[in-house]
């Protein structure tokens, strides 16, 4: 990094995301130029929140042992990445997506189906699975889905089903 570039630089990082350990309230922050950690330093203390022991012990433990466990995970998520992808390409090839890359979430662009209604709500009445999407991420989000994989192959699978017979696609 440029000596201008670190000038006007904060970095902020966790474990949070990578090893999947939501609320352990434990982030790390580096602050490039001093001005600018004056200024948060001057903020009340509890302005942002506090640690958590049990966070720091958490992140520190993944950082220094999780190694093997997250290229595991890695490979589970591609797996499913990919199943994801291959049902929707021959269940309902007319929802539009794309193959993530760097997320265990997969959005699904469900207006070529011409549902009449928010597909959430048909996936949730007829499939009986509670997805994400709709207007809550934006006007322009009201006929998109939003796929969590990150889970176990089985309970994917029994998504995947589900998701499909409620919009209408062939049987797998």
């Amino acid at each position: 990094m440029s000596d201008d570039a670190a000038r006007r630089t904060v970095t902020l990082t966790s474990a949070t995301k990578a090893f999947n350990l939501a609320a352990i309230r434990c982030a790390v922050t580096h602050y490039g130029p001093d001005r600018l950690l004056a200024l948060r330093d001057a903020q009340p203390p509890d302005l942002y929140g506090t640690v958590s022991p049990l966070g720091v012990v958490a992140t520190l433990a993944a950082w220094e042992h999780g190694d093997a466990w997250q290229r595991d995970l890695l490979t589970v998520l591609d797996r499913n990445r990919r199943r994801v992808h291959e049902v929707l390409r021959d269940r309902l090839p007319q929802v539009r997506h794309h193959l993530p890359e760097a997320t265990y979430l997969a959005w699904l662009d469900t207006r070529p189906l011409g549902l009449g209604q928010p597909p959430v709500e048909k996936v949730l009445r007829d499939g009986r699975v509670l997805l994400d999407g709709g207007s809550s991420f934006g006007p322009e989000a009201d006929e998109f889905l939003r796929v969590n994989f990150g889970t176990s192959q089985q309970v994917l699978d029994e998504i995947l089903a589900r998701v499909t017979a409620a919009l209408g696609g062939r049987e797998g």
